[in-house]
């Protein structure tokens, strides 16, 4: 399994910089990391999490779940049934807290860290989260581990490592030649990597939409 130290290694040797291991080391560091926060919010085959939890009895706010990026979905699981609860903004959800109600959660909206719950849960509901989530292990930039090993340092590798490159050229290198040969390769890595992703999320049939 690749860690970030070949991950590192990766770059260093195709940008061809020694300095990148000592003097360049911090830019490094900023540019993988830089890599993965701009890719972290896009769907791949091993970013989407399913996460359980509780609308508690009486609790209008509920909290998001840790390390995720994007929800795609939140149900409320009643008498073994699933209902998906409707996402809806915070002005129709204040409208709706105008004559406050409780019961079965039916509308949900994104409130800073929380989910705001309407109407307010009149018992306690088991709840399934469908997200896209932080890839594990995730990595402390303040004193990097590099043995750590992730589906960025492995799977991801090759699309982290043309973004990182990309942005040593252009922002540390100044060679604006090479940036834009890391960007085509970068553009060959996503594509490669949204295939590979597709071909394990989507069931490859076609459905009637009515």
């Amino acid at each position: 399994m690749a860690t970030l130290a070949d991950l590192q290694n990766r770059i260093i040797t195709e940008i061809n910089r020694d300095d990148l291991a000592d003097d360049l080391l911090s830019a490094l560091n900023t540019a993988i990391q830089d890599a993965i926060g701009d890719f972290a919010n896009e769907r791949f085959w091993f970013n989407e999490t399913r996460v359980t939890g509780t609308l508690s009895n009486g609790a209008e706010y509920t909290a998001l779940p840790s390390g995720m990026h994007h929800i795609d979905s939140l149900f409320a699981i009643v008498g073994g049934v699933r209902f998906r609860l409707r996402k809806i903004s915070m002005d129709h959800m204040e409208g709706l807290y105008t004559v406050p109600q409780v019961g079965q959660p039916t509308d949900w909206a994104n409130f800073g860290t929380t989910a705001r719950l309407w109407p307010t849960p009149n018992v306690d509901y088991p709840s399934i989260w469908l997200t896209i989530s932080d890839v594990t292990p995730t990595i402390d930039w303040s004193a990097p581990d590099t043995t750590i090993s992730n589906n960025w340092t492995n799977e991801g590798q090759w699309l982290i490592s043309s973004r990182a490159k990309r942005q040593l050229y252009r922002n540390v290198i100044k060679d604006y030649e090479a940036a834009a040969a890391a960007q085509s390769d970068e553009e060959d890595a996503y594509a490669n990597l949204k295939g590979e992703s597709n071909r394990r999320i989507m069931t490859g049939r076609m459905r009637p939409s009515w």
